[in-house]
């Protein structure tokens, strides 16, 4: 699959990438200095005397903030510019930006909290930017005088972090294996040898040894939602350039035993132990939604405008990002019941909490067109549309309008068409609403006919959308991830317009031509005449017969149809 929906996300770049940092610094100050404590700590504490080992295995240890300024000093002080890898460099840059995000979140929002704990955890925000800042400024000075000019140049607002920069900040991570001692630093001599400037900017060429790369993807693709007023417009991030150098990899480096002890996502390596922003983790859970839902209608887009993209592809992608959107949430409620707020697990609880009590980090609120029209239209972009109001709201109707354990059964001929390209709000209600309703009542056939055990519990092929609108109805609750995929749904039927009949032609004689290679091959090939694969070929053929070929719901509307006297 693309690798844009296999990038990390934003909540998993601002905590994980600010701990991968920490460990670079602490590991690499360690090489040049017995001790990692600043001077002034040291002796106030009365432990200026003593000696602490390096420990090269940093994760199992915190770091003090006030420790991160003179480690980057100490490494710019002992390092040549070209031993300074750039990664971490970048992956800084992106910590301090999303940091400068949650920050001013808190600095609109102190004025209105009486118990003050806003007002320390922006103070709190402030003061380690300011560290963060220090250490990015030592950095990027250290490395200035040898970077090329457009290396120098910060990440655009709209680019986000791709994986392979965070793959390569473990790279630049010593693991020690338990029982066996830290190498001891190799002291840098006037005889050394001068670095190879082509070398990878991803490696050090300090006494590092090359950790493997981590397969384990990440969510997706997050992106800076800095500029004002575009919440909703996702971008494609740059690819990390890849090594040209041809450094060697130690025996050490096919040992994957460190991945098992690597968190990721949930519980990433904390310092000083800074309180849950769950304020930004809400954020990140729907800035991450829509990178993912913004990545996905543009593919629809490139089918419906040039066909550039097959629909077994977008079949793929669309299904795919459901799963996604089911993950992100599993991982936001195990964080928020862990750290005690079970009151904000709920879609309607995040909802309220970003559109009504604190904000939503992208909106200028100050920016007030001044036309009422063009304030609607703006609230209505950056703030609804962003929180996937459509598909919310569309649930909410589809509760009024079924009763419990009463499902309506509406043949096609009576059911409303929608009229494509919605032009005005009041336009995409309707449209939305219509679209809805449509797919309500065949997800109450398909369910009608399970309850009945005339259809399997899960359908060959049958969405994960579609899966979640029958858990809804039966149960009458639904989860953030259904509320998601049924808004990716409503923009897939806006952008495709009416070729959605199209596309389901498309699907039929891809069926026939599939079902055409398939019986040739039970039929002229002995091996497979022979073999278990026959029978599973013959179950492949039934499958496309039933329901991709003919109507399997039809026999069911036909008879609801006839007892109310409508056609078909």
């Amino acid at each position: 699959m693309d690798g844009k929906l296999q990038s990390p996300g934003t909540w998993q770049r601002y905590k994980l990438g600010q701990a991968r940092v920490t460990d670079w610094l602490k590991q690499t100050a360690s090489k040049f200095t017995p001790s990692l404590t600043p001077p002034d700590a040291s002796e106030s504490s009365g432990s200026s005397t003593r000696t602490r080992n390096p420990k090269l295995d940093s994760a199992a240890h915190k770091v003090h903030w006030s420790e991160l300024e003179h480690m980057a000093q100490t490494i710019a002080n002992n390092s040549k510019p070209e031993e300074i890898p750039w990664d971490p460099i970048l992956v800084l840059r992106d910590v301090v930006a999303l940091r400068k995000k949650s920050a001013r979140f808190y600095s609109k929002t102190t004025d209105q909290d009486k118990t003050g704990r806003l007002k320390l955890s922006n103070q709190q925000h402030e003061h380690i930017i300011k560290v963060l800042e220090k250490v990015l400024s030592v950095l990027e000075s250290a490395v200035s005088g040898v970077r090329p000019k457009q290396k120098e140049e910060p990440r655009r607002a709209g680019d986000g972090l791709d994986m392979k920069l965070l793959d390569n900040m473990f790279n630049l991570l010593h693991f020690q294996e338990p029982g066996k001692p830290a190498k001891t630093p190799r002291q840098k001599t006037p005889e050394a040898e001068d670095v190879d400037p082509e070398q990878s900017e991803s490696e050090s060429e300090s006494d590092v040894e090359e950790a493997p790369k981590s397969n384990t993807p990440g969510r997706k693709q997050a992106k800076k939602a800095s500029k004002k007023g575009k919440g909703s417009k996702g971008k494609k991030g740059k690819k990390a350039s890849k090594p040209k150098g041809g450094a060697k990899k130690s025996s050490k480096a096919e040992d994957n035993s460190w991945v098992d002890r690597f968190s990721v996502g949930r519980n990433p390596d904390e310092v000083d132990g800074e309180e849950l922003d769950y304020h930004m983790l809400i954020y990140c859970f729907f800035d991450d939604f829509n990178v993912i839902r913004n990545y996905v209608n543009e593919r629809w887009a490139d089918y419906f405008y040039n066909k550039s993209v097959s629909l077994n592809t977008l079949a793929v992608i669309t299904n795919a990002a459901a799963e996604l959107f089911r993950n992100m949430e599993n991982e936001l409620l195990y964080i928020l019941r862990d750290n005690g707020l079970s009151n904000l697990c709920t879609y309607d609880a995040m909802m309220e909490f970003l559109l009504n009590e604190v904000g939503i980090l992208h909106v200028d609120y100050d920016d007030k067109p001044a036309l009422k029209e063009e304030q609607d239209e703006k609230v209505w972009r950056e703030e609804y549309d962003w929180l996937a109001w459509s598909a919310y709201q569309g649930i909410k109707d589809v509760f009024d309008i079924t009763p419990p354990g009463k499902i309506p059964m509406i043949p096609p001929s009576a059911r409303p068409r929608p009229e494509y390209g919605p032009i005005t709000g009041d336009d995409f209600v309707d449209f939305n609403n219509i679209c809805i309703f449509n797919l309500l009542t065949e997800i109450a056939a398909v369910h009608s006919m399970k309850k009945m055990q005339e259809q399997p519990p899960v359908i060959p092929g049958q969405p994960e959308m579609e899966l979640d609108f029958e858990k809804m109805l039966e149960l009458r609750k639904y989860t953030s991830h259904f509320v998601f995929s049924l808004q990716l749904y409503l923009d897939i039927r806006n952008i495709i317009d009416a070729q959605v009949e199209v596309a389901f032609e498309q699907l039929q004689e891809t069926g026939k031509v599939v079902t055409q290679c398939t019986r040739m091959s039970i039929n002229t090939c002995d091996t497979v005449f022979k073999s278990y694969w026959r029978n599973l070929a013959k179950r492949d053929i039934k499958f496309m017969e039933c329901y991709i070929f003919h109507d399997f719901t039809l026999a069911n509307k036909k008879l609801i149809a006839d007892c109310n006297g409508l056609d078909v």
